[in-house]
């Protein structure tokens, strides 16, 4: 889990509350922005009374790079470029938080995006559809990435994607949509990350016991009784 860096953060607001209610006041914000992976990333000047909730925040993105959030977030084998924007409305409220009808999107003329053919070669079996697409994936220039993000207070991330473009290397450039939603349950998959981790954990810990005893076993001058 890399999180995401961030540079160049400017804030700038202020809070106004009575002493006997310290955490029931109001807070504006005048200014609040910082540098993202190659770009920017802006808080929608804003004034919020702490005790009404959801506190709505709207999050900017603009000059995004495709390629810098790939490689904080690799994936094996896919490589890409683009310039990225969007809004992001985050909702923070006493159930936790939540992002309503997220927007992200590649700016003209859009980028591309690389995908070994091995990581869907199952996919594309006895499937000649799918087989065009595993192809065309391994060099892909979209015209188009249109994405939504969605993430309820139950923890359910959903995420449509919406691509427009061609291969050169197939059909003589013919255009192709692809349109892809993914839903993930974050709190079980991080919980199953967790779980897989702390087994990764274990066994390693176990090899280095055997290591340590075979060499302690080894080690010259020592007699076994």
């Amino acid at each position: 889990n890399p999180g995401i860096p961030l540079n160049n953060i400017q804030l700038a607001g202020r809070y106004r509350s009575t002493t006997e209610q310290l955490a029931a006041g109001t807070l504006v914000l005048e200014q609040g922005a910082a540098g993202l992976l190659g770009g920017n990333l802006r808080i929608e000047p804003a004034e919020w009374q702490l005790t009404e909730t959801p506190l709505k925040i709207l999050l900017e993105l603009s000059d995004i790079e495709l390629s810098q959030l790939m490689e904080v977030y690799p994936s094996e084998g896919l490589s890409g470029s683009g310039i990225l924007r969007g809004t992001v409305p985050v909702l923070i409220g006493e159930q936790g938080v939540s992002i309503d009808a997220g927007k992200v999107e590649a700016e003209p003329p859009g980028g591309t995006l690389k995908l070994p053919a091995e990581r869907l070669r199952s996919m594309a079996q006895n499937n000649e559809a799918m087989a065009l697409v595993v192809q065309a994936m391994e060099n892909f220039h979209y015209t188009v990435l249109n994405s939504t993000v969605d993430y309820d207070q139950n923890g359910k991330l959903f995420l449509g994607l919406r691509l427009e473009g061609s291969s050169p290397e197939v059909r003589d450039g013919h255009p192709i949509v692809l349109n892809i939603n993914l839903e993930e349950d974050i709190p079980a998959l991080l919980t199953s990350l967790q779980l897989s981790g702390r087994v990764n954990e274990a066994v390693t810990e176990k090899v280095r016991n055997l290591m340590q005893k075979r060499d302690e076993q080894n080690q010259p001058g020592r007699s076994e009784n």
